[in-house]
């Protein structure tokens, strides 16, 4: 039965669906993903990770000393087997703004050596600072001391058991990269019946009764609704992420949990997350649809930008190039005429206008007159908001390469990236340094130095009997006492 205003609930709402797609198309660009798998193909780990944006802190010698050969031997063939541009891919982002990597997560990837230690990828604040840095380590499961490890500032360890990949590496894992769980499509009765709403309805058309509690507030059928809850196959699923768990649970944030039953009849419901204490934690990449097809369906993602891997789980056809070409000609009204402007040697140039004509028209243009199409196309070109947006959120993504590359091929070669003004008035020569004072912070607590501290030391305050030795001789200070 669907609640109130399930009509206008969403599987998806709009902004988040329009964050997570930029991210994607500007957190992952294709020459990351090129780059990260040119060197993941000759079995250079760490050159595809450093390509991918990745700093490695494994300390091999200590994994072997202490853990011995094997494990450490096990956790280099995973390495070898990781793509980092999936897993950046994958990982979590903020749904708004331009869809950056969620600030202080920790994804457990891998355990060794009987739960002893946990390959994870941590995305402190500090890292994301430096250019959307992720951070790969080697840390004990037991006894990790965390004041006096660097890398733990900032980490939020509220949701690690929902983010684990562990069981589901099919987000990390080129081995396993096919196994990407495929929803069904949009003429499914599941998939119709969670786009209007009605959760209870889909969770029975997939064989799985749904109980909620009897007096449901609103905000809970609202949660319930907006889960995306890949249904098909989840029992089997949950059952191969926990064996041995009769119930898991499925935190859908906001106060609210589903517990399933995995043991014969399956069977779900609806509780507070208070009441779902002590049962095991179904990972979200396990239970939850792939966001990129939700993308696809809705139409807020094209099926060229996928990653590759991606592409091929879902069965879409392979992307074309990345690039495209920018027009060397661009025809413009210019009066009762039609005018060229060229690109040449990086630069924009009009064919029907000399440099004295043009200077000609800009000093009428300040004066108040009007300005010739030539002029205007040009002026345009340089303040061009998409232009300006793009190179917003490729420094936002630490991608200062493709932002000058953005700039060098809409406005010319010679034209630098500290020329753009971004939104809010900031400039670009002001985020640059930023970005590389924040690389310098990183790099110095990637090594073991404890970060800066920008605060100012206060004034050291006198001591006691300092105070009373100058305040000898002073007259004695009368307080009146209010009765």
């Amino acid at each position: 039965m669907s609640h109130p205003g399930a009509e206008q609930s969403a599987i998806l709402p709009l902004p988040h669906a329009l964050a997570l797609s930029s991210g994607r198309r500007f957190g992952v660009p294709r020459s990351l993903i090129d780059a990260a798998r040119v060197r993941q193909a000759v079995g250079d780990w760490r050159g595809a990770c450093a390509a991918a944006g990745y700093g490695v802190r494994i300390d091999f010698d200590s994994i072997h000393r202490r853990y011995g050969a094997a494990t450490a031997g096990t956790i280099r063939t995973d390495l070898r087997h990781l793509v980092p541009d999936l897993l950046r891919w994958h990982l979590p982002r903020y749904a708004h703004g331009a869809g950056r990597l969620r600030a202080g997560a920790m994804i457990p990837l891998a355990d060794y050596g009987d739960g002893r230690l946990t390959l994870a990828a941590l995305t402190p604040q500090w890292a994301l600072d430096a250019g959307e840095r992720v951070v790969l380590t080697v840390l004990p499961t037991v006894g990790w001391d965390r004041t006096g490890d660097p890398l733990s500032a900032g980490l939020r360890l509220g949701r690690v058991r929902r983010q684990r990949l562990v069981a589901p590496r099919f987000q990390w894992d080129a081995r396993v990269a096919h196994e990407l769980p495929v929803p069904p499509g949009a003429d499914s009765l599941v998939t119709r019946l969670q786009d209007l709403g009605d959760a209870e309805a889909a969770w029975g058309a997939a064989g799985i009764p749904l109980a909620l509690p009897r007096l449901c507030p609103e905000r809970g059928h609202r949660r319930l609704a907006s889960a995306p809850v890949h249904l098909a196959g989840l029992a089997s699923r949950a059952s191969h992420a926990c064996p041995g768990a009769d119930r898991v649970a499925l935190h859908l944030g906001g106060g609210w949990t589903i517990v399933l039953s995995t043991a014969p009849p399956v069977s779900a419901q609806l509780v507070e997350a208070a009441e779902a204490g002590g049962i095991p934690v179904l990972p979200d990449a396990v239970w939850s649809r792939p966001i990129d097809a939700d993308l696809i369906r809705l139409g807020y993602l094209a099926t060229g930008d996928l990653h590759p891997l991606v592409a091929d789980a879902l069965g879409c056809p392979p992307a074309g190039s990345a690039t495209s070409a920018e027009p060397d000609r661009i025809a413009v009204r210019c009066g009762t005429s039609v005018h060229w402007l060229v690109r040449s040697d990086g630069r924009i140039r009009p064919l029907d206008h000399s440099t004295a004509e043009l200077d000609r028209e800009r000093a009428l243009a300040l004066l108040g007159g009007p300005v010739c199409g030539c002029l205007a196309t040009i002026t345009r070109l340089f303040s061009d908001p998409d232009l300006v947006s793009d190179v917003d959120l490729h420094l936002q993504h630490g991608q200062v390469a493709l932002a000058a590359a953005a700039v060098a091929r809409r406005l010319g070669s010679e034209t630098r990236l500290d020329a753009i003004v971004l939104p809010g008035n900031r400039q670009a020569h002001a985020v640059l340094a930023q970005l590389h004072e924040a690389l310098h912070r990183y790099s110095r607590t990637l090594v073991g130095i404890p970060p800066f501290d920008d605060r100012c030391p206060a004034s050291p305050r006198p001591s006691l009997a300092r105070r009373r030795r100058h305040r000898k001789g002073d007259p004695a200070r009368h307080h009146q006492v209010i009765r």
